[in-house]
């Protein structure tokens, strides 16, 4: 946008900088400029941002007002901090850079039209970037959901074919899930959820992918791993989010309780649902074991 803005305008360089919620600018775009010398017109000319973040209206840096604008408004520049709003609202300043002759620079209704139009641009593509997060995050335990682990499952799939390496898939079912809902709140079973999530990622590896297929079900998509190294890594996990403590005191302790099960490409299956249903059937015969063992 920046080269963009400096060709129509005729400038000599620009910079954007955003505002965060505590009110720091940060830079996120420069033209013609280095990240050092945006920094520098930020900094000596605070008083005049902060004059266009106030009044939302472009503001000129000019030596004989500022004396900290001496050091950097050499002579036959100009300096313009424009206010980049969104909806009425100022999420950042432009700051441009122009020979003192250039008149589109003293154009304030233009300077307007571009930081609103910049701002409206940048608040929609937030907002998408939002609603592709939403797409793909399961709301209640902020991992990935069912929809995201099978389409990263074909891909993980299709790679495994192309470069003929293997690719396992680990299933985890919350144990009591519902016996702990009926005696401590559906409150206590929602928190046990997200800790069961938020310890498959802290134990997972790196390239792990981490999600909800629904309910008190999770899965982790393990790339280039075979059935031994799966195996491996499903007793890990589960002593790992077992051997934690969910809730304590008063005497007693309450910790997670899970079944896992695991299954291999292409050892196991050819493709992402029956790979899926091998490590579930395997995951409930697990249940079934462990709870014939308890009953005994």
């Amino acid at each position: 946008m920046g080269p963009i803005i400096d060709k129509l305008l005729n400038l000599k360089g620009s910079f954007l900088a955003l505002q965060s919620d505590s009110g720091f600018l940060s830079l996120v775009a420069l033209s013609n400029l280095s990240r050092a010398e945006a920094d520098r017109y930020l900094r000596l000319g605070a008083a005049s941002v902060m004059k266009a973040l106030s009044s939302k209206e472009p503001v000129v840096l000019r030596p004989d007002r500022d004396l900290l604008a001496e050091a950097i408004v050499t002579p036959g520049e100009q300096v313009v901090f424009v206010p980049v709003q969104s909806f009425q609202r100022v999420i950042g300043v432009l700051g441009l850079l122009a020979d003192e002759s250039n008149s589109d620079v003293r154009d304030w209704e233009l300077l307007s039209s571009l930081g609103t139009a910049i701002g409206v641009s940048l608040e929609s593509l937030r907002q998408r970037d939002e609603l592709r997060t939403l797409a793909t995050i399961d709301d209640l335990t902020k991992v990935y959901n069912r929809r995201y682990f099978f389409d990263q499952l074909d891909h993980e799939i299709a790679a495994s074919r192309r470069y003929a390496m293997p690719v396992s898939v680990l299933t985890f079912d919350l144990d009591g899930l519902k016996n702990l809902n009926d005696n401590f709140g559906h409150g206590l079973g929602d928190e046990a959820l997200r800790s069961l999530a938020q310890r498959l990622v802290r134990y997972s590896r790196a390239p792990d992918i981490v999600a909800r297929l629904g309910g008190d079900e999770f899965a982790v998509i393990l790339p280039r791993t075979d059935s031994a190294g799966a195996a491996d890594l499903a007793k890990r996990l589960q002593s790992r989010v077992e051997g934690d403590v969910l809730l304590g005191g008063k005497g007693r302790e309450l910790r997670l309780r899970v079944s896992c099960g695991s299954a291999s490409f292409p050892e196991d299956a050819d493709d992402a649902s029956m790979l899926l249903r091998q490590a579930d059937g395997r995951m409930y015969a697990a249940k079934a074991a462990r709870a014939r063992k308890r009953s005994k």
